[in-house]
């Protein structure tokens, strides 16, 4: 399939035993493992089914991750995949059809996340509403703000989309001439990032007719939940900060910034 698949782990052992698992025989010589320092059995699993392994000394983050191995991939085309999803030879196929059909398309599949339903891969763009109500979103809750802003007709930037990076196809010439995966990005946004450039280069976002079960949450056991939340903020934060401006940046940063030491209270 001229393919290469790439997933980027860190303590990432258990769902990665059953994301390779689920991959064809053919295609794991062709998986390229990057691992961010893991601790566990991760490497122990990635080599016991096949996999090329890049091993980094220490936490270097996604993207950084993700365009070492788009590098030192040997085929055509490219699928980022989260080691918490469980990919079909049916979805694979489907993503070389999309990019054979149009080189310049970055695609996506639906996400099913069992009891959180299921997850567009293809996502429009965002506005500054869209930063200021994620942030409300994931650091306080489903609220009255959040769901008023949610309502206007200009939250979401339709005239460009991203692929959500859990599950991202594209070939490797254009991934590499787009500078791959902004690395300021140590863990999110950076797939949002990339959709934005891709479209202003005259690229195309399309959706995968297929599922792919993601077990939400899971790439990773051993980060916790403040962890995690701390990452999403300085994504959005960085994010801001590149096509906004630092004013913008500062204002996500003052509406986060009481929720960590909140939750941090509650977890105790």
């Amino acid at each position: 399939m001229e393919l290469a698949v790439i997933l980027v782990t860190h303590n990432s052992a258990e769902p990665l035993d059953l994301c390779l698992g689920d991959i064809d025989e053919d295609l794991k010589p062709h998986v390229v493992i990057v691992d961010n320092a893991s601790l566990d059995q991760t490497l122990v699993v990635a080599q016991r089914h096949g996999a090329r392994v890049i091993a980094n000394q220490q936490n270097i983050g996604f993207a950084r991750a993700a365009n070492a191995g788009a590098r030192a991939a040997d085929q055509r085309f490219l699928c980022f995949l989260n080691p918490d999803c469980l990919p079909s030879q049916e979805l694979f196929l489907r993503g070389v059809q999309a990019m054979t059909a149009n080189p310049c398309v970055s695609a996506s599949p639906v996400l099913d996340e069992g009891t959180y339903g299921t997850l567009s891969g293809r996502q429009p763009g965002y506005t500054r509403l869209k930063l200021v109500g994620d942030m409300l979103r994931t650091n306080y809750g489903d609220n009255f703000l959040y769901r008023w802003l949610r309502a206007r007709p200009d939250y979401h930037d339709r005239t460009w989309w991203w692929a959500h990076g859990a599950c991202l196809f594209i070939s490797r010439d254009l991934f590499l001439s787009l500078g791959g995966f902004d690395e300021q990005f140590f863990l999110y946004m950076e797939d949002v990032d990339l959709g934005r450039r891709l479209s202003a280069a005259g690229g195309e976002v399309v959706e995968l007719d297929v599922r792919l079960r993601h077990l939400r949450g899971r790439s990773c056991r051993r980060v916790s939940a403040i962890r995690r939340l701390t990452l999403l903020n300085l994504g959005r934060v960085r994010y801001a900060a590149k096509y906004y401006g630092l004013t913008e940046a500062l204002i996500l940063g003052l509406i986060a910034l009481p929720a960590l030491p909140l939750r941090a209270a509650l977890a105790r």
